[in-house]
């Protein structure tokens, strides 16, 4: 050690060792960082300690399930193909109401509806109606 390194690391607090004390015992550290940490670790023994002890700790394995990416891969699947269905419902649900207010033209007895003056307009409403009801149930399912 330097006395420049060791000078330097008096003059650290202990938290701020403890913030780099994370870097230095996961090996992400530099060389510079890991002689400072060193040198402050040689002057406090209860740090140096707890260092220690914290090195000392081993964590479990876990067993990753080799079935999970494909899981997660099906289920983004799955979701693009709602999101898509989500989108052409809304469309189809905006033409069909739309349609039942679309007008043809003015005469002397008024305004004319292309859907609503004919016997198609039913079909229309009942149509807007289910892709409204089913863009919901589809926007519930992605919330």
């Amino acid at each position: 050690m330097t006395p420049i390194t060791t000078a330097f690391s008096d003059n650290l607090s202990d938290d701020v060792i403890d913030d780099l004390l994370t870097l230095y015992l996961a090996g992400e550290a530099s060389a510079d960082t890991r002689a400072l940490i060193e040198a402050h670790l040689e002057t406090h023994p209860e740090l140096a300690e707890r260092a220690a002890r914290s090195q000392a700790l081993e964590l479990p394995e876990t067993e990753l399930d080799p079935n999970e990416k494909e899981r997660e891969m099906k289920s983004l699947e799955r979701t693009k193909k709602l999101i898509r269905l989500q989108s052409w419902l809304f469309g189809f649900a905006i033409f069909f109401s739309a349609s039942l207010f679309s007008f043809g033209s003015f005469d002397e007895r008024g305004l004319h509806w292309i859907v609503l003056g004919s016997k198609v307009w039913p079909v229309y409403a009942a149509a807007a109606a289910l892709c409204w009801t089913a863009w919901f149930a589809a926007r519930r399912r992605l919330a």
